[in-house]
Formats: structure tokens, C-alpha cells, sequence
């Protein structure tokens, strides 16, 4: 009889839902349209909204990146690539030219946390490169020009 009712009061439970992860990566313009947000959030010196896009390194790298050299210009999209490291994900590559000068060749990485899009590290002008596995071409090809100076 409680074997009975254990298994009456599983069976009407309804489980919990939990955001998960996608299968897939994003789409080619969801990771173009986080770009446009993280030139947005530090053009306009928003930093906790640009770092809310990352994860827990992200005010580290801001403090070597320096706040205060965000880029004039737009980044140039050198790349958008499959990640092949078992993460629906994609490897974006941007690069452009510091107020100083000097130009910069970032790598990000961005994935789903849950159903949120979060970018690793979103400080785009850090110049930092990620320790990659080979990526695949991207399923959706960007419509961006290469990249003619960086």
C-alpha cells in the first residue's frame, strides 16, 4: 500500500523545470548581435553590464584591458568559428586599433549559460587569446567583409 501511494504521488509530481543549456550553438547573428551589445555597454561606460555578459574574470581583465583605452572605432570581425571543444559555442575572433595605436586581436568564446548568452571574456579589446581547440567553419557565414587593417 505505500509502495502504492509512493509511487501515485511520484507519477502526479511535476518536475521542477530548470533552464538548460542548447544544444546548439548560438546562431551566427546571436553572436553578432552580442558583439553590438559589448561595444554598446563600453562605449557607454556601462562595465557591470558588460561584465553581466561574462563570467567571474571579466572585472580582472577590464583592470588590464584599462577602462579608460576602450577603442573609438567598431571591432572588425576577423572570425566567427565552431567550437569544437564538446560546448555549443562559437570562437569570435575581433581585432581593430587601440585609441594608442596599437592594434588588438581578441578571441572569445560564446555559449549559452542556461538560455542566456554569455560571452568569455567580453572585454573585446583585451587582446586575448584562447587556448582553443580546433574550431569548424561556422554553419551560417558572416556577411562582414574580412578585415582590411588589423
Amino acid at each position: 500500500m505505500i509502495a502504492g501511494l509512493a509511487a501515485t504521488i511520484v507519477g502526479c509530481s511535476s518536475p521542477v523545470a530548470t533552464p538548460t543549456a542548447p544544444l546548439e550553438p548560438p546562431t551566427v547573428p546571436q553572436v553578432e548581435e552580442a558583439l553590438e551589445r559589448m561595444v554598446t555597454f563600453a562605449a557607454e561606460g556601462r562595465f557591470d553590464d558588460l561584465c553581466a555578459m561574462g563570467t567571474g574574470n571579466c572585472d580582472s581583465i577590464l583592470d588590464g584591458a584599462g577602462r579608460e583605452k576602450v577603442p573609438a572605432d567598431l571591432p572588425q570581425i576577423v572570425s566567427i568559428d565552431e567550437w569544437a571543444g564538446g560546448t555549443a559555442a562559437h570562437l569570435l575572433v575581433v581585432c581593430g586599433e587601440l585609441l594608442s595605436g596599437r592594434l588588438y586581436r581578441t578571441e572569445m568564446v560564446v555559449t549559452w549559460r542556461g538560455s542566456e548568452l554569455v560571452v568569455i571574456e567580453p572585454v573585446y579589446w583585451s587582446d586575448l587569446s584562447v587556448a582553443a581547440p580546433p574550431t569548424l567553419p561556422a554553419s551560417e557565414p558572416s556577411q562582414e567583409p574580412p578585415p582590411t587593417n588589423c
